[in-house]
C-alpha cells in the first residue's frame, strides 16, 4: 500500500509539472486573407521575429501557433505579400485570435516578383541581371505579339524574329536560338529547328515578361545559353474579366518613294483579341474549386513589302549586271533598269500574314486535399504567311523581294498541356508538367516540314520552415523530338534528357547563397545517319548582398551548354535562290558567363523603381556562326556557288557593360508614371579569328581555307557579324486622369561586320549590302508614339504612331524594317 501511494503522488506530481508547463503556453491562431481579393492566402510563412521555427499558413489562410507567454511580434511573410509585422501578446492557457488582412502594397520595394529560380522572389534578390516587362506596354502600343515590347527591353534586340542578347548571336535564319523562349516555364522553341514560336504567346493574358541574362542552362536547358524569356500568364482574380481589343492600322508611304510600290491599294492589317478569366466558386462541400481563361485572337495583314519579280527565262541575271554596270560607272541608266524590270511578270501579292490562335487554362484545386491543384493547359493557332529573305536591289527594290525569295507557308501549331502539383504546410511542393507541341509548316519551294515535341519534368521544391529562408530545387526533364521535313530531306528523332539540383540560403535577411547544377544528355538520329550522344554536366554560383535598406551587390558565375538543333546540322534548301547546306559535324557549343551588378532600389510616394548596373562577360568554345561563303560548285550553283552554312568557329568572348532604369507608380492621386530605360555597351569578339572553320569548295578539295578573316567585312579589332555593340532604349509613359501619353525610343549602333561574299560577289555587290551600307552607316534610331483616353468605365480609345520620323532602316541587311504606321485600338473591358 505505501509503494502504490508512492507511485501515485509520483504520478500526480507528473501530470501538475506538465499541467504547470501547459499552462505556461499560450494560443494564437487566426486567419490570413488578401487585402483586395478577400481569399485566404495559403503558404503564407507565420513565425516570431529573430526566431527561425514558425508554421505556415493553410491552403485556407488559417494558422496556428503555441507560444510561452509573453509579447512577441508577429511577421507574416511571403515573396508576393512581403512582410507584415504584428505585436500580439500570449496569456498563458488562453487562445486569442489574431486575423490578418494583408495586400502586395506592404511591401516597400519587391512589388516585382520574379521566377528565376522556379519559384518566386523579389527581383532585388537575384544573382542574375534581369528586366521585367509589364502588360501596358504590350497593350498600350497596340502590339499583335511580344516582339515589339521585347524590342524595348535594354541589351534585346529581335532580329528577323530572332532574339539577341547582349550580342552574344547574330543572324542564324531562325534556327538555333540561344536564348530561351518559355511561357509559364514551359519551352515555346520548334523542336527542330530551335526557333521561337512568337506568334503562338496568348499576348492577351499576359501578366509580366522576365528576361534572364546570361547563361541560364543549369535550370532551363540547352536553349538558355543566353539567357531567357519567360512569359508568364495571368490567373483568374476573384472577380471574372473579359476584355476585348479591336485594332486597325495602315503604312505610310516609305521615306525613298522611289521604292514605294502601292498606288491607292496601301498596305494595312486589322485584328481583333479577346480573353475571358474566371474563377467558379464552390461550396465547401464540393470536390473541386475550378477557374478557367479563354484566349485568343485574329490578324489580318497585307504587309509593306510588296509582290516579288518573276524570272522564269533567267532575265534577271542580265539586268543584275546591267546595273552593275551603272555602279561602276557604266552606261546602263536607272530609267533603263525599270524598264527591264518590267519586261518580267510579278507575283500576284508581297508579304501577308493571316492567322488566328485560340487558347485556354483550367486549373482545379482539390477541396479535401489541400494543396493539391491539376488542369490542362491548350493552344491552337492556323496561319498562312508570305515571308521573304532578300530585297530586290537598294534602289527602287528596297520593299520588293528578290525573285524567289518569296515563301508561302501554310502553318498550324497546337500544344496541350496537363499538369498536376502538391504543396503541403510542410513545405515541400510537388509538380509534373507536360506538353505535346505539334508544328506543322507546309511551305512552297520544297521546304515543308513537321515536328512535334513531347516534354515532361518533374520538379520537386522544398522550403524549409525550421530552417529560415532556405530553399531546395531540383527536378529532371524529358523531350523526345519527331522531325521529318523536304528541309533534311528525311525523318529524324533528337532525345535529351537532364536533371538539375539548386540551393538558395539566406543569411541574416542580407545574404542571400545560390548555387546549383545540371547535367544534360542528347541523342540524335535518322534517316541515313548514325546515332550521335553528347551528355555535360554544368554549374552555377551567385550571391546577393543587401548592403543598404535598398542597395543590393550581386554576383555569378555561370555554365552554358547548347547541343545544336537538327535543322543546323542537317537542313538542305535554297530560299531566294541561296542555298543553305548542311553539317553533320557540328559540335556543341559550351560557354561560362561571369557577371557583377549593383541594384538600387527606388521610392518616391507610390512610384517604386530601381536603377541596376551590370558588367559582364561571356566566353564560348566551339563557337556556332551562320556563315556565307563559297561552300558549292559555283560553276554548278547560283551567285558562284555561295551558300550558308552552321560552322563551330573556335573560342570567341561578348564582355560589356549596362544600365537599366525601370519604375512605375503614381506621384499624385492622378499623374503617374511607366519608365523602362536601359543602355548597353558590348564587344563582341573572335579570340580565334585565324581558325579554318571550312574550305572554298573545289573538286579535289584543295580550296582556301575559309577563316574570320577572310569572310568578314571588316576585322577591325576582331567583332563579331552582325551584332549591334551599342543599344539605347527607353519607353516612357504618363497617365493623367482619364489620358495616358507615351513615347518609345530606340537606338542601334551600325552593323560594322558582315559576311564578305555580299560585297565581293556580283551580283550582290552590286544589288544588296555595299552600296545601301556605304551611305547607311551610322546610328539608326526609331521613335514612336502613343496615346489613349478612356472614354467611359470600361472602354478606352488609343492611338500608335510606329517609326514617327519614317526612318528607312534595316537591322538585317538585305531586309527593309517597316515605315511610318498608323494604328488605332479600341479596348473593352468588363
Amino acid at each position: 500500500m505505501k509503494k502504490l501511494k508512492q507511485v501515485v503522488v509520483a504520478s500526480a506530481i507528473v501530470v501538475l509539472a506538465s499541467f504547470s508547463a501547459f499552462a505556461q503556453k499560450g494560443t494564437v491562431k487566426g486567419n490570413v486573407k488578401d487585402k483586395e481579393a478577400g481569399e485566404g492566402i495559403p503558404f503564407l510563412s507565420v513565425y516570431v521575429q529573430g526566431q527561425a521555427s514558425g508554421t505556415m499558413t493553410d491552403f485556407d489562410g488559417n494558422y496556428t501557433l503555441e507560444l510561452d507567454a509573453g509579447t512577441y511580434e508577429l511577421v507574416f511573410s511571403s515573396v508576393e505579400y512581403g512582410k507584415t509585422n504584428k505585436t500580439v501578446t500570449v496569456v498563458a492557457g488562453e487562445t486569442q485570435t489574431l486575423d490578418m488582412q494583408i495586400s502586395t502594397s506592404s511591401v516597400e520595394m519587391n512589388t516585382i516578383i520574379v521566377k528565376t529560380d522556379k519559384y518566386s522572389k523579389p527581383i532585388e534578390e537575384v544573382v542574375s541581371s534581369m528586366d521585367i516587362i509589364k502588360p501596358n506596354i504590350i497593350e498600350n502600343k497596340a502590339s499583335t505579339d511580344v516582339k515589339a515590347a521585347l524590342e524595348q527591353a535594354p541589351g534585346l534586340t529581335i532580329v528577323d524574329n530572332e532574339p539577341q542578347m547582349r550580342a552574344g548571336s547574330g543572324y542564324s535564319f531562325g534556327a538555333g536560338s540561344r536564348v530561351a523562349v518559355l511561357v509559364d516555364d514551359l519551352p515555346l522553341i520548334t523542336g527542330d529547328a530551335g526557333r521561337p514560336s512568337w506568334e503562338f504567346i496568348p499576348v492577351e493574358n499576359i501578366e509580366q515578361i522576365e528576361i534572364i541574362k546570361g547563361a541560364s542552362s543549369v535550370l532551363y536547358g540547352s536553349g538558355a545559353l543566353n539567357g531567357v524569356i519567360n512569359v508568364r500568364t495571368a490567373y483568374p482574380k476573384s472577380e471574372p474579366l473579359t476584355k476585348v481589343n479591336v485594332l486597325a492600322g495602315v503604312y505610310n508611304g516609305p521615306k525613298n518613294e522611289q521604292s514605294k510600290w502601292w498606288d491607292s491599294n496601301i498596305p494595312y492589317w486589322t485584328g481583333v483579341s479577346f480573353l475571358h478569366s474566371r474563377r467558379f466558386k464552390s461550396a465547401p462541400e464540393k470536390k473541386l474549386t475550378s477557374s478557367l481563361v479563354l484566349g485568343g485572337n485574329v490578324l489580318y495583314e497585307n504587309s509593306y513589302v510588296g509582290p516579288a519579280p518573276v524570272d522564269p527565262d533567267g532575265k534577271i541575271s542580265a539586268i543584275s549586271n546591267g546595273w552593275n554596270k551603272l555602279l561602276n560607272n557604266g552606261t546602263f541608266t536607272p530609267a533603263q533598269y525599270e524598264d527591264s524590270l518590267k519586261t518580267l511578270g510579278e507575283t500576284k501579292r508581297g508579304e501577308y500574314d493571316y492567322r488566328g490562335r485560340l487558347n485556354f487554362n483550367t486549373n482545379f484545386k482539390a477541396n479535401k486535399v489541400k494543396g493539391l491543384a491539376f488542369g490542362l493547359n491548350g493552344n491552337f493557332s492556323y496561319g498562312e504567311s508570305g515571308g521573304s529573305l532578300l530585297w530586290l536591289n537598294n534602289y527602287t527594290g528596297l520593299l520588293k523581294p528578290y525573285p524567289g525569295a518569296l515563301t508561302i507557308t501554310k502553318q498550324t501549331i497546337f500544344s496541350i498541356d496537363p499538369y498536376i502539383s502538391y504543396f503541403d504546410q510542410k513545405g515541400n511542393k510537388y509538380s509534373l508538367n507536360t506538353r505535346v507541341f505539334y508544328q506543322d509548316n507546309d511551305i512552297d519551294n520544297n521546304q515543308a516540314n513537321k515536328n512535334t515535341v513531347y516534354y515532361g519534368e518533374f520538379r520537386y521544391m522544398k522550403a524549409f520552415p525550421g530552417i529560415k529562408d532556405f530553399t531546395l530545387s531540383t527536378g529532371a526533364v524529358g523531350t523526345y523530338v519527331v522531325a521529318s521535313s523536304q528541309l533534311f530531306a528525311g525523318n529524324y528523332t533528337q532525345s535529351n534528357a537532364a536533371v538539375y539540383l539548386q540551393l538558395d540560403k539566406k543569411f541574416w535577411d542580407r545574404l542571400t547563397l545560390t548555387a546549383g547544377g545540371r547535367w544534360e544528355y542528347f541523342n540524335v538520329g535518322g534517316d541515313g545517319i548514325a546515332t550521335e550522344t553528347s551528355n555535360q554536366p554544368i554549374g552555377r554560383l551567385g550571391l546577393n548582398v543587401r548592403v543598404a535598406k535598398a542597395t543590393y551587390f550581386r554576383a555569378s558565375f555561370g555554365q552554358g551548354f547548347r547541343f545544336p538543333t537538327i535543322a543546323e546540322r542537317y537542313i538542305e534548301t535554297t530560299v531566294g535562290g541561296i542555298p543553305i547546306t548542311s553539317n553533320p559535324s557540328l559540335k556543341p557549343e559550351k560557354s561560362w558567363n561571369l557577371e557583377a551588378g549593383v541594384k538600387q532600389g527606388l521610392k518616391i510616394g507610390k512610384f517604386l523603381g530601381y536603377l541596376d548596373f551590370a558588367g559582364f562577360v561571356q566566353q564560348y568554345e566551339d563557337y556556332v556562326e551562320f556563315i556565307a561563303a563559297q561552300w558549292l560548285d559555283p560553276f554548278a550553283n547560283p551567285f558562284f556557288g555561295l551558300a550558308f552554312k552552321s560552322v563551330n568557329t573556335g573560342k570567341a568572348r561578348v564582355s560589356g557593360i549596362e544600365a537599366t532604369f525601370l519604375g512605375q507608380g503614381n506621384f499624385t492621386d492622378d499623374f503617374g508614371i511607366n519608365v523602362l530605360a536601359g543602355y548597353m555597351f558590348a564587344r563582341p569578339i573572335t579570340l580565334t579569328p585565324d581558325y579554318a572553320f571550312g574550305k572554298k569548295y573545289k573538286t579535289d578539295g584543295s580550296g582556301e581555307e575559309l577563316t574570320y578573316l577572310n569572310t568578314s567585312t571588316d576585322t577591325t579589332d576582331n567583332i563579331l557579324k552582325y551584332r549591334y555593340e551599342n543599344l539605347v532604349k527607353l519607353d516612357l509613359e504618363f497617365n493623367y486622369k482619364k489620358a495616358s501619353a507615351g513615347v518609345s525610343f530606340r537606338t542601334y549602333s551600325f552593323m560594322k561586320n558582315v559576311d564578305a561574299f555580299f560585297y565581293d560577289t556580283a551580283p550582290l555587290k552590286g544589288l544588296y549590302a555595299k552600296p545601301y551600307r556605304d551611305e547607311n552607316n551610322g546610328m539608326e534610331y526609331v521613335f514612336d508614339f502613343r496615346i489613349s483616353y478612356k472614354v467611359a468605365t470600361h472602354s478606352k480609345i488609343s492611338f500608335v504612331l510606329n517609326n514617327a520620323l519614317n526612318r528607312e532602316y534595316s537591322l538585317r541587311p538585305l531586309v527593309m524594317d517597316p515605315p511610318r504606321s498608323y494604328v488605332i485600338q479600341y479596348s473593352l473591358t468588363l
